[in-house]
């Protein structure tokens, strides 16, 4: 099985900015909709924040030195013993290859870490409109 490794996010450096850019674009695509500035202004500055508190909450997933996904996921603000997940990401061409198993473990070690008791996330699910 291919190793996986992490690492922060540097939201600060233009090209990380640009792939975190490009994950919320599609993203959104997924749902049919636009990704607009202020929504990308809003989730870099959170995830400045999120890494003021630890590195480990905003991270990259790398695959032979190449960015293949992110995850985000910490413990909540308000209820630290909750995590939340807001995303766990791959790449299009990274997908259905068992990869996104290694990004749910990630953050499942990160909730163990701090001590979340359990753990919440919210799942976008586009319906189509004939049904199958």
């Amino acid at each position: 099985m291919k190793k996986i490794y992490f690492r922060p996010i540097n939201i600060e450096n233009k090209d990380e900015q640009n792939f975190v850019k490009q994950f919320l674009a599609d993203t959104k695509k997924i749902g049919g909709m636009k990704l607009d500035d202020h929504e990308f202004d809003s989730y870099r500055a959170a995830i400045g924040k999120r890494r003021e508190i630890s590195p480990d909450f905003s991270v990259f997933a790398l695959l032979d030195q190449k960015i293949i996904g992110l995850v985000d996921a910490y413990p909540q603000k308000n209820n630290p013993k909750v995590g939340f997940i807001t995303f766990i990401y791959l790449l299009p061409e990274f997908r259905g290859q068992g990869l996104g198993v290694k990004l749910e473990t990630y953050a499942l070690d990160v909730f163990t870490k701090y001590k979340c008791s359990h753990f919440e996330l919210n799942v976008f699910f586009r319906m189509r409109k004939e049904r199958v």
